[in-house]
């Protein structure tokens, strides 16, 4: 039989013991104690000291960059140079080259203005080439190429093709190589010019003498790039245009065409990681924002394509692809005033596009406009191979 346990005897828990308490007063204390070492720690973050630029380091590096063609990484450290001297006017000059061989006239007229604000000589050649990237064909054109000058040469050369004489180009590069056979520059260019003029064989051999003298160039590789494409079709073209990527990532002007490329390519997905890497090199730029555009509407996210199409600026971006899917936009939603204001910009300056003419003279004629439908499709209709419809 088990003992009996009285009740008095029984054991006691013991209580757990509780330690001091703390008083108000002792947690404002503690509260104020933590919230001076978190300003002291942000106070050390703020002063900390920068880490300091080494100018002649990053100028270096901007011209072993560009040396290999990597043209967005020279453009950063001829930044990073500046930062540190902003009267150096090798820096400056080295910018300005990096933002002419990105096609980016704009920022490389704003370097060569500091340049020669700091003292630079002779920078003609440079601002023509500047100036021809931004637009203004008519001037670079007129004004007499600077001797001896090779970006004088070149530019003049290219704003006279620009401008519908591509054979007084064609020439002036001609009599420029004679004496500077070694231009790979001037190579491209010329393949640059003869391929906008259709001549796909001249084209080709001077590409090809361009890529001798510069390989590995994304300027030259991205040319050979444009006449692959037209010669054996996109997916041949693709990698000249990875190749061209591989020397300089941010390349702006093969990540263009290679967007382009992949979406009509049917890899969207590519064309859409393409596309959005040319908006890092160059943020807000058009022609990225309207392959965004084409590829919205390719979903049939009509809202996201007119977004898109409006930060690109529209049919008003100089691009007539922008300015032909706004106006399918425009169709699909009932507005057909305002897609024949957008078609109507391509067909003017597409004359001999009968597509273009059949899309005008359909919103014509939603919109009421017969008279104006069979005038539209009046040269179509004239032609010996016109179809029933």
């Amino acid at each position: 039989m088990a003992e009996a346990v009285y009740p008095m005897m029984r054991p006691r828990r013991r209580k757990r013991g509780h330690g001091p308490r703390i008083g108000p007063r002792a947690r404002r204390l503690i509260a104020l104690a933590l919230l001076v070492a978190i300003l002291a720690g942000v106070a050390l973050l703020l002063l900390r000291q920068p880490a300091r630029i080494d100018p002649a380091r990053s100028m270096a590096d901007a011209r072993a960059a560009y040396a290999l063609g990597n043209y967005s990484a020279a453009r950063n450290h001829a930044i990073t140079v500046l930062r540190a001297t902003p009267q150096s006017v090798p820096a400056q000059l080295l910018l300005a080259d990096a933002y002419l061989r990105l096609d980016d006239g704009r920022a490389a007229e704003g370097a060569l203005s500091r340049a020669r604000a700091a003292g630079a000589p002779g920078l003609a050649g440079h601002l023509a080439a500047a100036r021809l990237l931004q637009g203004d064909y008519t001037n670079v054109a007129a004004a007499p190429a600077v001797p001896g000058d090779a970006l004088s040469v070149r530019a003049r050369a290219r704003a006279l093709a620009l401008q519908g004489d591509p054979g007084e180009g064609v020439a002036l590069l001609d009599g420029w190589l004679a004496t500077h056979p070694d231009d790979g520059e001037a190579w491209a260019d010329l393949g640059q010019i003869r391929l906008g003029a259709g001549e796909i064989a001249a084209a080709t051999a001077a590409s090809a003498r361009a890529l001798r003298l510069r390989p590995g160039d994304p300027v030259a590789l991205t040319l050979v790039a444009q006449l692959t494409r037209t010669r054996y079709g996109l997916v041949a073209a693709l990698p000249w245009f990875e190749a061209a990527l591989k020397r300089d990532a941010y390349f702006y002007p093969a990540l263009v065409d290679y967007a382009a490329a992949l979406g009509d390519a049917g890899r969207y997905r590519d064309m859409l990681a393409a596309s959005r890497r040319a908006l890092a090199a160059r943020p807000g730029s058009a022609p990225p924002l309207y392959l965004q555009a084409v590829l919205a509407t390719r979903a049939g996210r009509g809202e996201l394509a007119r977004d898109l199409l409006q930060k690109a600026g529209g049919a008003q971006s100089g691009l007539s692809g922008a300015a032909l899917v706004a106006g399918a936009l425009d169709y699909s939603g009932g507005r057909y005033e305002r897609a024949i204001d957008a078609w109507r910009q391509v067909a003017t300056g597409q004359p001999l596009n009968v597509a273009m003419r059949r899309l005008l003279a359909a919103a014509l004629l939603r919109s009421g406009d017969a008279p104006g439908a069979i005038a539209m499709l009046a040269p179509v209709v004239a032609r010996g191979d016109a179809d029933t419809y």
